[in-house]
């Protein structure tokens, strides 16, 4: 598949200073997992990290916990290292973590799942670094549910995210459930996420990536945080937050509607 050939050292997640905040696209998730980590307390992992965005605001929110985080991506290690000092950043591969046995109390792991060559074989080792009674907090897209508009489009054979984000894996909710099942977690509790808006904004962005026939080195909120200030960086800056926050409204009151995928928050038994 297409997805699986992505280079992660040309383009890179994050990059925005995360926050509670309807303004960012990630604040669903951040939400999600802070409330799974209340009664956590001491080593938690971000598997996939990306440029450090979730670390950064949970160092923020959590100053308390031992935080770590795992990417493939070189270029996204250096610049994670970059912005939180106090969490500890390594180049790995979800499917052998760096670390022994029941290392941590709890993992996180947003967007990335669908990512990967072996889903099956990177969640046991996910649970393998995780202490039992360990919370796993995970976002999946479950792209290959019909009934959404991204996965209706991706059954008729467009192949924005396959191409241009390295989404090689299209899964429905059933097989998502089952994948975790079969890696020794039990789910306590499922929320949708990313519905109508979300996903507008995402086709428009991937098709606008399939018409120049080239991707970009950065997520919006990446290139926003990375780029010049001027009038074409703040008018986005701007058309982002409207959109982001009509997403988190939706997100957060269709939470028992089915969207885009699921936040899942797992017990490892």
């Amino acid at each position: 598949m297409g997805g699986y050939k992505f280079d992660y050292e040309k383009k890179v997640w994050g990059g925005e200073t995360l926050r509670l905040s309807p303004v960012h696209f990630r604040a669903p998730r951040l939400f999600y997992g802070l409330r799974a980590l209340r009664s956590v307390s001491g080593r938690v992992l971000d598997v996939g990290c990306g440029v450090g965005d979730i670390i950064e605001a949970l160092s923020f929110y959590r100053p308390d916990l031992k935080l770590y985080g795992i990417d493939i991506s070189k270029k996204a290690i250096s610049l994670a290292k970059r912005r939180v000092y106090k969490a500890k950043f390594c180049v790995a591969d979800v499917q052998k973590i760096p670390y022994d046995d029941s290392f941590f109390d709890a993992v996180i792991c947003f967007d990335l799942i669908e990512h990967v060559k072996r889903p099956r074989s990177a969640l046991s080792e996910i649970s393998r670094v995780l202490k039992s009674g360990g919370i796993l907090q995970i976002f999946i897209p479950t792209e290959g549910n019909i009934f959404t508009p991204e996965g209706l489009l991706i059954k008729l054979g467009w192949k924005g995210k396959q191409i241009y984000g390295g989404h090689p894996h299209c899964f429905t909710t059933r097989k998502a459930k089952a994948m975790l099942k079969n890696a020794d977690f039990s789910i306590i509790k499922s929320y949708w996420g990313d519905h109508f808006v979300h996903q507008i904004a995402e086709i428009s962005y991937f098709s606008l990536l399939l018409l120049m026939g080239r991707n970009f080195p950065y997520t919006i909120e990446g290139y926003i945080n990375f780029a010049k200030p001027g009038l074409r960086t703040s008018v986005l800056a701007i058309l982002k937050d409207i959109v982001a926050s009509l997403s988190f409204i939706e997100t957060m009151s269709l939470f028992w509607f089915p969207g885009l995928g699921l936040h899942l928050t797992c017990l490892k038994k």
